[in-house]
């Protein structure tokens, strides 16, 4: 898409299987090895499933639902039955549940079901808890974005973050974006410390997702989006979208120089947004930047007098 190539997108046919859905409500999903053919008729919802895609749609072996279905990007529930890469495993959990669960960490095997933060185990074909937390609240309400280890408990501090749901914020490693506002996550060795700042900046433009992610409960790493602005759908690239490339900088250059930066910041020579120009270098009020001293002339970012 940024590069300007083509074919980006094809429709292909899928072709008709030996055991078909009656509507067009298929949905055709890889999870590992396995091919799975999902039918969300409300009459009658079932899954095929297969190693190689063509044998998706001979085989007649169908693994039918009394009530519903749930794909996600790992695994599919199917009443009490969870499938993931070719394998079936029972649900059997300790306590009284919806079939609201979702991954969150794969490593821990921690899982949110209905708002039980929940470890399980998978074996002998059986899904279970082996220790979970009641976090008595409802799960549309709770937002967990991935499973990071520490040896101790983390505090922290800076500015409070709004109230967010997966479909008011677009995030892109440890930058949050939220409205017209951008939000840095870091975390301080130092002191323990998890540190929130804000950036002072104001957006003009706002974007929201049209559906949850695939993973809901994950970092993303990409910065590429299907955004909403106002009532129309995009796909955006999160450095365009919100002119973002470098700390406070207004204008970019590209996805890691500024052109112009914001309000009391100033461009070096390396393009970067600084709040006072390096060693050697002076102010150029008008133009905003930092260049040169009179007399010397710019070599490997510094600024050495001319002979």
């Amino acid at each position: 898409m940024t590069s300007g190539q083509s074919e980006y997108l094809k429709t292909l046919k899928y072709p008709t299987a030996a055991h078909p859905c009656t509507t067009n409500t298929v949905q055709i999903q890889k999870i590992g090895e396995c091919f799975y053919y999902l039918c969300f008729d409300p009459s009658n919802i079932f899954l095929l499933q297969s190693f190689t895609f063509q044998e998706l749609f001979t085989t007649t072996k169908a693994y039918t639902s009394k009530s519903w279905m749930r794909s996600e990007k790992n695994y599919i529930i199917l009443d009490d039955q969870l499938f993931t890469n070719g394998t079936i495993n029972k649900i059997r959990l300790s306590f009284a549940y919806t079939l609201d669960i979702q991954l969150i960490n794969m490593k821990w095997n921690l899982y949110l079901i209905d708002d039980y933060l929940t470890k399980v185990q998978k074996s002998n074909s059986i899904f279970k808890d082996i220790a979970f937390v009641k976090l008595n609240n409802l799960s549309k309400s709770l937002l967990i974005s991935d499973v990071i280890d520490f040896p101790t408990e983390l505090q922290s501090t800076g500015v409070n973050l709004p109230f967010i749901n997966y479909l008011t914020f677009l995030q892109y490693q440890n930058i949050i974006f939220i409205g017209q506002y951008q939000y840095n996550i870091a975390y301080i060795l130092s002191n323990n410390q998890v540190e929130v700042t804000q950036n002072p900046y104001v957006f003009s433009q706002t974007y929201k997702l049209p559906y949850t992610h695939l993973v809901n409960y994950a970092f993303s790493y990409s910065f590429t989006f299907q955004a909403m602005q106002g009532p129309n759908q995009y796909l955006i690239n999160i450095y365009q979208a919100y002119n973002f490339c470098v700390p406070h900088c207004k204008t970019c250059a590209s996805m890691i120089t500024c052109s112009i930066c914001q309000s009391l910041y100033y461009l070096d020579s390396q393009f970067q947004c600084v709040n006072n120009c390096p060693t050697q270098f002076i102010l150029d009020e008008t133009n905003k930047k930092c260049i040169c001293r009179p007399n010397s002339s710019l070599i490997d970012q510094s600024c050495p007098c001319n002979n």
